[in-house]
């Protein structure tokens, strides 16, 4: 709206013109009213109704762009909370996979014996320290998971809320 009466003023001024110029060749007899009143419509109809507008319009394009900040808002604080809860999830897995991991280290060098020997019952195969081992980091890991995600939970909770 505002170029569009940029550009009437532009044109109306442009118009005022040559009619300056046409108005200095014309003979005194001539008279052509109607070109004035074109230049008089144009000031009183057209710049007058796009100013009206502008008025209408200004105040809701302010609305919308308060609206869209808010909105900005609103998605930067939901992309903080995802990251926040990302950066849990790889803590809470760092943290229970590193511990299982040392806990499957340390254990597998006790184990020297086979898996199955001809003789045992398919049974006896979970007391092997292989596998024992394994179910023990397996174990480990699962315990330090979930004591990491308590101890975080636990720590989020006592901060004081903004």
């Amino acid at each position: 709206m505002k170029l569009q009466l940029n550009t009437i003023k532009t044109n109306l001024k442009n118009y005022q013109d040559y009619l300056n110029q046409l108005n200095n060749i014309l003979m005194p007899e001539d008279n052509l009213p109607f070109f004035n009143k074109f230049e008089t419509r144009t000031k009183n109809k057209f710049i007058e109704q796009i100013n009206v507008d502008l008025g209408y319009l200004i105040p809701g394009q302010n609305l919308f762009s308060e609206l869209i900040n808010t909105i900005r808002g609103l998605v930067e604080i939901e992309q903080a909370e995802i990251d926040r809860s990302l950066e849990k999830t790889i803590a809470i897995f760092g943290v229970s996979l590193g511990v299982g991991g040392i806990a499957a280290s340390t254990f597998s060098g006790y184990v020297e014996r086979p898996l199955i020997n001809s003789n045992q019952s398919p049974l006896t195969i979970f007391t092997h320290p292989g596998i024992f081992a394994f179910l023990l980091s397996v174990t480990i890991t699962l315990v330090m998971g979930l004591s990491t995600a308590k101890y975080l939970r636990c720590r989020r909770n006592k901060l004081p809320k903004n």
